[in-house]
């Protein structure tokens, strides 16, 4: 990885890290999924910013812009990977608080504790 990849990529283990969580080497391919689609999801908001959202089709009808399905794409993989890592509320208001007891609906910080 490179450039703006690399460094959203230390940003989040950076992030996971200070909340307490820090990666492990299984992490590693996910982060990384996340970074490359977070990256490729600014560039491809920019590219649509620049362009019509939407365009005609080849029978002279409006269509949406190709790079729209891309963009979602990128937006899917970031979405799902930030509320796996805790980045969004809901996924942090699932997490246990320090001293709280029970099972934790957080299968990633529970395997975590295990593996420590």
């Amino acid at each position: 990885m490179t450039g703006e990849a690399r460094t959203e990529f230390r940003r989040v283990v950076r992030i996971l890290t200070a909340g307490g969580v820090p990666p492990m080497e299984p992490d590693a391919d996910a982060i990384e999924r996340y970074a490359r689609a977070t990256v490729k999801e600014r560039e491809l908001f920019v590219a649509l910013e620049a362009a019509d959202w939407v365009t005609v089709g080849d029978r002279g009808g409006i269509k949406q812009h190709p790079k729209i399905a891309a963009w979602n794409a990128c937006r899917a993989v970031c979405d799902t990977a930030a509320a796996a890592f805790g980045f969004t509320p809901a996924a942090r208001s699932r997490l246990p608080k320090a001293g709280a007891s029970g099972k934790s609906d957080n299968p990633l910080k529970a395997h975590l504790q295990h593996a420590r």
